[in-house]
């Protein structure tokens, strides 16, 4: 604790950086702000990976952070309005000199695309949802790209030829462990559990459809429920869309125990309670199956792209052959 800013002064700190964006103008002076933020962001997430505490001292930060950045994207953006249309951006803005990079400064100005009221309401829902907060995050809520495990206002949901086409291969869906009662209104589960319900902490069983919370632990936690619950043969099919992160631990987990893998053509553009694509997500996906019908997934998933199966699983296969 000796390195880390008292609780008091860090929530004075943190405010006083809020209050004070409001009267930046300077790109310099926000992006100072900015760094200051991500500094108290950054070394309260590090105390609360270890110890667990810090956890409302952490999200004051990426609050803090995320604000900043949002008040420079609205300069960035004022700077190339009235720069010469002949110039690259960059030139216009002077990144070099600001040390920041294009790719920062165009999330930047992304973040400027909602109002003030949904930027707010975005901030609350990331920060009542995720237990590390993060930009992506943010950016997914305001610009379309998809996050799970979101709700109200900023849900999005996987496009409904995707979940006809998991039913068609399973024979039907029992559970969504991740969802929403609008979610379901799709998916068409015969049960599922929200937020609220945890679904970690429930029994799973039969035929399931996943697309669990993209952010950490969560995405982790989910997949390894799967896993477990499909060893343990109360899980009999799933079918689970995550992003295409082949590297990490959790998607090394599911590769292990799957029967097959489609790998769309494209990214899926996830779409809104009205049925409206969203814009183009930051990553792309996968679907990855568990279960006997390896050779009708193939069948039925080729259209959307490229299917990799194991035969091994299919004479191995947890329980299944009991």
């Amino acid at each position: 604790m000796n390195d880390l800013v008292k609780v008091d002064n860090l929530q004075v700190a943190l405010l006083n950086i809020q209050k004070t964006l409001a009267e930046v103008d300077d790109l310099k002076e926000a992006l100072g702000l900015r760094n200051l933020a991500k500094g108290f962001e950054e070394a309260w997430k590090a105390h609360y990976r270890t110890s667990g505490f810090g956890e409302e001292q952490m999200k004051l930060g990426w609050e803090a952070k995320v604000r900043a950045e949002r008040r420079m994207g609205e300069m960035l953006k004022a700077k190339v309005r009235a720069g010469n249309p002949q110039l690259l951006h960059g030139e216009i803005i002077g990144l070099d000199e600001l040390g920041i990079s294009a790719t920062q400064s165009h999330r930047y100005q992304q973040l400027t695309k909602a109002n003030e009221d949904k930027f707010n309401k975005a901030i609350s829902n990331i920060i009542g949802i995720f237990g590390e907060p993060t930009t992506k995050a943010l950016l997914s809520s305001l610009v379309g790209a998809h996050v799970g495990q979101n709700t109200g206002e900023f849900e999005w949901y996987t496009p409904p030829q995707y979940i006809e086409a998991a039913r068609l291969v399973m024979g039907k869906i029992d559970l969504d462990p991740a969802s929403s009662e609008i979610a379901n209104e799709l998916v068409k589960a015969e049960k599922f559990f929200t937020v609220k319900d945890d679904g970690l902490k429930q029994e799973w069983f039969g035929n399931v459809w996943m697309n669990p919370p993209y952010s950490q632990p969560l995405i982790d936690n989910f997949c390894a429920k799967l896993v477990s619950e499909y060893r343990s043969g109360r899980v009999k099919q799933a079918c689970v869309l995550v992003n295409n992160a082949t590297e990490t631990a959790w998607g090394q987990r599911l590769l292990e125990d799957c029967s097959s893998v489609c790998f769309p053509k494209g990214r899926i553009r996830f779409v809104d309670k009205e049925g409206n694509l969203g814009g183009t997500p930051l990553q792309g996906q996968v679907v990855v199956y568990f279960g006997k019908n390896a050779e009708l997934f193939e069948t039925t998933f080729k259209k959307f792209g490229k299917v990799l199966w194991k035969e091994a699983k299919l004479s191995t296969g947890p329980e299944l052959d009991k």
